[in-house]
């Protein structure tokens, strides 16, 4: 968190409030369950830097209240750089239609929910037509108290209340979109697209496609465990430039070629 001064200037008949000291996250943990809602409410109309104040501060900035040049650099600067930094391990939503996150630090989540996780993530992102299906599928992944079950995501079509749910529901589509960098970072050759040599469906990372060829493997590995075979896997897999299919299923599954 920063602390800055935000100063006002007139503005026609306007006289300028007095300077307010605020605090500002710099990092997405500092983040709020109603500050990130709020974001991505904002992102359906015009982000604005006065939008994004009014979320982190609730200073409630006029339309007509117009910052000092001095503290719209401040605040930009460090808004920007936390939209840089576009990436964190945890849920920060903690609860959807009465169920908790099971964990909210994502390793401690199983490999076929973070596989089937980014899978509906990916389908959401290039949906068009505003069907809300495979957002409520990526959700089930990780909301149920007791962790996942493939059974759990049919629950979720039950019931759903588009106005109460809606705005959480793209919330944590968003945060996903977080963690899903956050993985990207940590195992970079994991979560590389397929090859399409290898199969031909190039909208799978490495690490789904290992698991849906052997999920029995893989439901004995921690999350950890398996990201870190898996990217090593690939790593010796890309740079070596092996192409043999069997040598690929000895690397994935023995870690040995």
């Amino acid at each position: 968190m920063k602390e800055i001064e935000i100063t006002f200037i007139k503005t026609g008949y306007l006289s300028p409030r007095e300077p307010i000291s605020v605090i500002l996250p710099t990092k997405w943990e500092e983040v709020t369950e109603e500050q990130i809602i709020d974001i991505v409410g904002i992102f359906k109309n015009e982000l604005t830097l006065k939008a994004m104040l009014n979320t982190f501060t609730g200073l409630n900035i006029g339309i007509e209240e117009e910052l000092s040049n001095k503290s719209s650099a401040e605040a930009r600067s460090i808004l920007d750089k936390l939209a840089e930094s576009f990436t964190y391990s945890n849920f920060i939503i903690k609860e959807f239609r009465g169920q908790r996150v099971f964990n909210p630090f994502i390793m401690n989540h199983s490999l076929e929910a973070v596989s089937l996780g980014v899978l509906y993530h990916k389908l959401a992102l290039n949906n068009k037509n505003g069907d809300l299906s495979n957002l409520l599928k990526l959700t089930a992944c990780f909301y149920f108290d007791k962790g996942f079950r493939k059974e759990n995501i049919d629950c979720f079509f039950t019931l759903f209340d588009e106005k109460a749910n809606l705005a959480r529901l793209l919330a944590i589509n968003f945060n996903f979109a977080l963690i899903y960098n956050w993985l990207k970072e940590r195992y970079p050759y994991a979560c590389r697209l397929v090859d399409t040599d290898v199969q031909t469906n190039d909208k799978l990372d490495w690490f789904q496609f290992a698991y849906l060829q052997n999920p029995v493997f893989y439901s004995a590995y921690s999350l950890t465990d398996s990201m870190k075979k898996i990217n090593l896997s690939i790593k010796e897999y890309i740079n070596n430039g092996i192409k043999s299919a069997k040598l690929l299923e000895k690397l994935l599954y023995t870690g040995k070629n």
